[in-house]
């Protein structure tokens, strides 16, 4: 069983973790891999491009704007990741984030004002007991 990476749903898949043991050479070894920004994984996991880091909470106050420039990336297939609050990635938010995590953007979807963002922890099942708890969990209204 692979210490790092697995694909599949059986987790059996090893081209993953040949990509990632040729990325961890690219950097020297794991430890050059580990926590990583997140703007910068995509660029190199994505052919190269063109990396933008926006800190949301400068976005607050412009929400259309912000809303706007997420559904152009999402149209256009932009990779999109964000990353939760700093602390230990052994603790959580209270409501199901793991903190000092980075999390995959999968869908923006604008609701009655509000921002939703659909997120996956990259991680899988290593933090499958914690999922969103606050408003617009699978079990809320």
């Amino acid at each position: 069983m692979p210490l790092y990476s697995r694909g599949g749903s059986e987790g059996n898949e090893i081209w993953i973790g040949i990509i990632e043991k040729g990325y961890a050479k690219l950097y020297g070894d794991y430890s050059g891999i580990c926590a990583g920004m997140i703007p910068l994984a995509l660029a190199d996991l994505n052919y190269g491009g063109f990396p933008e880091k926006t800190d949301i909470s400068t976005m607050r106050s412009n929400s259309a704007t912000f809303m706007a420039q997420l559904k152009r990336h999402m149209e256009s297939g932009t990779m999109l990741g964000v990353g939760s609050a700093e602390g230990s990635d052994k603790d959580n938010n209270g409501r199901g984030i793991v903190m000092n995590h980075a999390y995959a953007i999968l869908q923006v979807k604008e609701y009655q004002d509000e921002i939703l963002l659909q997120l996956r922890n990259p991680h899988g099942s290593t933090y499958d007991t914690l999922e969103w708890m606050g408003d617009w969990a699978d079990d809320s209204e």
